[in-house]
């Protein structure tokens, strides 16, 4: 889907049921509205393409914490 007809499914609700198994309900207008912004960004950076959504679980370092960033090791699992 190109980024303006992302937007637009996101603002129709065409994603909620997504977004509220993601974050909760309570989250769902503040959640449309962060990925629309971080979407209209992406297109004024990049102009109108072809765009996917990804969610993947989080990252914990169980083990040299910051080491990443200076090419050192790191022993990350997924939370």
């Amino acid at each position: 889907m190109v980024t303006s007809q992302l937007i637009e499914k996101i603002s129709s609700g065409g994603f909620d049921n997504v977004f509220v198994s993601l974050y909760s309900g309570s989250a769902l207008s503040r959640q449309r509205d962060r990925y629309i912004r971080v979407l209209n960004e992406f297109q004024r950076l990049y102009g109108e393409r072809e765009v996917t959504l990804f969610s993947v679980p989080g990252r914990t370092e169980l083990s040299g914490n910051h080491t990443d960033h200076n090419r050192g090791t790191v022993l990350a699992a997924s939370v």
